[in-house]
């Protein structure tokens, strides 16, 4: 499971903003994840829950924005998600 490197490579970016700030801790760390991303937003979720208990985000949420990939039509502009 790749999501758990995700989590942890997230985790070490948002601690390092965490004491540049000169922050106690962080309550909450936002993402957005494509559909077609390779990243499942639910692994993602419980393997920030697991590794953040060692970490300076452990009472931190982990909020997930699902993005939908859309594409464009070159000969008449009209936009529309990509299944």
């Amino acid at each position: 499971m790749h999501e758990y490197s995700l989590a942890r490579a997230l985790l070490r970016q948002v601690e390092e903003i965490v004491r540049r700030e000169g922050a106690a801790a962080a309550s909450c760390v936002s993402v957005t994840i494509g559909e077609f991303s390779g990243v499942d937003p639910d692994l993602l979720q419980m393997a920030f829950e697991d590794v953040a208990e060692q970490s300076l985000l452990v009472n931190a949420e982990l909020l997930i924005e699902r993005v939908v990939l859309e594409a464009r039509c070159e000969n008449c502009s009209n936009e529309f998600a990509v299944e």
